[in-house]
């Protein structure tokens, strides 16, 4: 029963961080879309 759980919350961990890496680079291309708009004016990219 133990093992059981920890399995769980091992899996609830790799699962919530999949979803923070997948969220992470979402804003990454979303930053890299706006950098390319407006690099000439910040400087940035």
């Amino acid at each position: 029963r133990l093992a059981c759980q920890i399995k769980l919350t091992n899996n609830i961990k790799i699962i919530e961080e999949g979803r923070r890496k997948k969220e992470e680079g979402r804003r990454k291309k979303e930053r890299s879309k706006e950098g390319r708009k407006e690099g000439r004016k910040s400087g940035w990219g």
